[in-house]
Formats: structure tokens, C-alpha cells, sequence
């Protein structure tokens, strides 16, 4: 599991923590915000016989949407890329995002991802 920069690695850290898990196949990307996705692709690339999770906030898919055609077009199998969406770059003082303006589903699809789900809490 890769985590982005922030909230969403404290919360995976905590959630392995309660449950007396390890950390050894996390990687917790710390002061590079937006780079998790690409941080999981290399590894996706690298390790083909392995899963690989990209936990990812909607603020630091939008900063470096590049990497989102590259992960569309390399489309390793075992790539898994999770958006948590709450319209604010929750890490660093709640400051809005156009995460809630923006159809990050149909940009991922036009990037070239072969499988798209959204859910919602609402």
C-alpha cells in the first residue's frame, strides 16, 4: 500500500496500529504530495506478481494529474488506485480543492483506465 502525504497515511499508520498489523509493505509517502500515484506505479511495474494500492487524496491527484496518463497507459494489472475525494487538502489547513467540480471518474477513464468505480457516503 502506498498512502499519499497527510491525513490519508496518519489513517492508514492508526488503522495497522489497532489492529496490531505490521508496516513493512507500506510506504507512507511523507512531504511529496502527488506523488504517490507514480510512486505506486514504479513499484506496480516493478513488483508485477504483487498487489499494489495507491491510496490517494483528491488535492494531490489533481496537483500532478500527469501521472494519471502514465498509469492509464502502462495499466499494470496489478495496480489498484484508490481516490478519497473530500474537496479540501484536508493536511495542510482544509483549503478548498475543485475536487467536488472536477468528473475524476471520466478523467481517469480518458486517461486510459480500464475500470472505474465511484461510491459514495451520501
Amino acid at each position: 500500500v502506498v498512502s499519499t502525504t497527510g491525513k490519508l497515511s496518519r489513517e492508514l499508520f492508526e488503522y495497522r496500529e489497532s489492529k496490531g498489523q505490521g508496516h513493512a509493505r507500506d510506504f507512507l509517502t511523507v512531504g511529496s504530495m502527488g506523488h504517490s500515484s507514480s510512486i505506486a506505479l514504479g513499484i506496480a511495474l516493478e513488483k508485477p506478481d504483487r498487489r499494489v494500492y495507491c491510496l490517494d487524496g483528491d488535492g494531490a491527484f489533481i496537483m500532478h494529474m500527469g501521472a494519471v496518463s502514465n498509469i492509464g497507459d502502462l495499466s499494470p494489472k496489478n495496480y489498484r488506485h484508490v481516490l478519497f475525494n473530500n474537496g479540501a487538502h484536508e493536511s495542510v489547513g482544509g483549503q478548498p480543492t475543485l475536487g467536488f467540480r472536477l468528473d475524476i471518474a471520466s478523467i481517469a477513464k480518458g486517461c486510459g483506465y480500464a475500470h472505474v468505480l465511484t461510491a459514495s457516503d451520501k
